[in-house]
C-alpha cells in the first residue's frame, strides 16, 4: 500500500453496533445477534461480545480501496479487511441511489467481518470446531446483520457521515423519488 495513496475511513457500524449494545438489554441484545450469527454459539459468546463492546474492546475493521474491485464493498477474511470498489465511491458521491447502495454494502461487509471476530475470537470453542459447522455462506450473515441493523440499529437518516475518504465525508443522500402522478377526482356523470 502506498502511504500516499487516499485511505477509507469508517467507525460508523461499530458505533451503531455499540449504541445497539448499550441501549438494548442482555436479552434482546442477545436474541438479536442469535437470529443473526447463530444459535448454534452459547448465549455466553454473546455477552461476551455485549462486554467487550461496552470496554471498548473490539477492534474496528481495517478498509482497503481496490480499483479492481467488482462489488461495492465486501469483507475478506484472509487479511479481515474490509474491501470497497474506488468507483463505488466516485458514484456514491455523485448519485443518490449510489449512496444508499454503498453504505447497505458497507453494512453487509461489516457484518461479514462481525461474524469472524465472533467466531474467530470471541467464541471459546473456536478451536474446536471442524471447518464443516462454518459453512454458513458469510454474505448471507452479512445481509442478515444489515437488515437487523435497519430495523434495529440507529437510524440513518439524510446526510448521515458513513466514512471518510481522502479527507472528505461520506454522506447518505436519500433518493428523492418523482412525486405520485394526481389522479383526477372521479365524478360519475354530468
Amino acid at each position: 500500500t502506498n502511504v500516499n495513496s487516499p485511505t477509507l475511513e469508517s467507525t460508523y457500524e461499530l458505533g451503531r453496533l455499540d449504541a445497539l449494545a448499550r441501549h438494548t438489554d442482555k436479552a434482546l441484545f442477545v436474541t438479536l445477534l442469535m437470529s443473526v450469527f447463530g444459535t448454534d454459539l452459547p448465549v455466553a459468546t454473546y455477552l461476551k461480545l455485549r462486554a467487550a463492546l461496552h470496554e471498548g474492546n473490539i477492534a474496528n475493521p481495517s478498509y482497503r480501496i481496490d480499483a479492481q474491485e467488482s462489488t461495492l464493498a465486501r469483507y475478506d477474511g484472509a487479511s479481515r479487511t474490509i474491501v470497497v470498489a474506488i468507483s463505488a465511491i466516485a458514484q456514491a458521491r455523485d448519485e443518490a441511489f449510489m449512496s444508499v447502495n454503498l453504505f447497505n454494502a458497507m453494512t453487509r461487509a461489516f457484518g461479514e467481518y462481525l461474524r469472524s471476530v465472533i467466531r474467530r475470537d470471541i467464541d471459546e470453542r473456536a478451536q474446536e470446531r471442524s471447518p464443516e459447522s462454518q459453512a454458513e455462506t458469510a454474505h448471507d450473515v452479512g445481509t442478515d446483520y444489515a437488515a437487523m441493523m435497519f430495523f434495529y440499529g440507529a437510524s440513518a437518516t439524510d446526510h448521515t457521515v458513513y466514512a471518510n475518504y481522502a479527507g472528505e465525508d461520506l454522506r447518505l443522500t436519500m433518493p428523492t423519488l418523482e412525486p405520485l402522478p394526481q389522479t383526477a377526482a372521479f365524478v360519475a356523470g354530468n
